[in-house]
């Protein structure tokens, strides 16, 4: 835009007697970006009474900059995509304009590239820059966009107890997970029915069949003697897996019992009494007793 505000007429015999008119437009001789490229101004003319009595020169020696255009990048967070998936141009799509939304021709290189994979859910970002074909009237850009990674396919079983040492008067929680091939837990599974079952020195579970909400199902086990009770867990072609719960004796409590002597006998003893905690240590306690 040409900027008239200074414009002014110089030479005038009689100030009034002519104006400064027309429509003044500058213009470059190309159109790519530079530094100080000459300004030809043409349009204006002139007006008022004297006017016939001047000629006009247009302004010369004008100078302006051209600066490089910055493009715009297009580029919408992909659709979700399931872990060891690996991008392609379906994720990696950005899209650019140059000035006035015309097509621009150039190179996008992203990272990751083409053929990466994540195998970890989360929500990874993804970049990109952009280098213009034309390097002289635009510059070089880059963007950014996200994209989250969720469960593959359910591949096998993962289970765990709490705790897995406890005293037979205590139930451990047992948890079954189902995971991906990479470990991930597969939070999209409601549907996928775990199978359990004990061995080694037996035990009792609350529940035997189990349907995963979220990947997660769980139930309890207990145990009325001391033993390890190995739980298995199982579904199809699913890989199974097992975890081993060991139960301790529970606390013993002693039992005192109290003879009543016959009249005139007298009796005096002594004894001690050991107490086993949950955790099988032991505490002993002397009673005597005389009368």
């Amino acid at each position: 835009t040409l900027n008239t505000t200074s414009a002014a007429l110089v030479g005038i015999v009689h100030e009034g007697g002519v104006t400064l008119t027309g429509t003044p437009v500058g213009t470059f001789a190309d159109a790519n970006a530079g530094a100080d490229k000459p300004v030809t101004v043409t349009g204006y003319t002139l007006g008022g009474a004297e006017a016939a009595n001047y000629s006009l020169t247009q302004p010369t020696g004008l100078t302006a900059t051209i600066t490089k255009a910055t493009p715009v990048i297009t580029w919408g967070a992909p659709a979700d995509i399931t872990a060891g998936t690996a991008l392609s141009d379906t994720q990696l799509n950005a899209t650019v304009t140059g000035v006035g939304g015309a097509s621009l021709s150039g190179t996008f290189v992203y990272n990751p590239a083409s053929g990466a994979m994540f195998t970890t859910v989360s929500t990874q970002e993804l970049s990109t820059a952009f280098t213009p074909t034309d390097t002289t009237n635009y510059n070089s850009i880059s963007a950014t966009t996200s994209i989250n990674i969720i469960p593959a396919a359910i591949a096998k079983l993962q289970i765990s107890a709490d705790p897995t040492n406890l005293s037979i008067a205590s139930t451990s929680v047992i948890t079954v997970t189902g995971q991906d091939q990479y470990g991930n837990t597969t939070t999209n599974n409601n549907t996928t029915q775990p199978v359990l079952s004990i061995s080694g020195d037996g035990g009792s579970l609350a529940s035997t069949v189990l349907t995963l909400t979220s990947g997660v199902a769980t139930t309890s086990l207990s145990k009325i003697s001391a033993g390890v009770a190995r739980v298995n867990a199982s579904s199809g072609s699913l890989i199974p897996t097992e975890v081993a719960v060991t139960f301790t004796p529970g606390p013993s409590t002693p039992v005192l019992t109290i003879i009543t002597p016959a009249a005139g006998v007298t009796l005096s003893a002594t004894t001690t009494l050991t107490f086993t905690t949950n955790s099988g240590a032991t505490t002993n306690a002397q009673v005597s007793i005389d009368g």
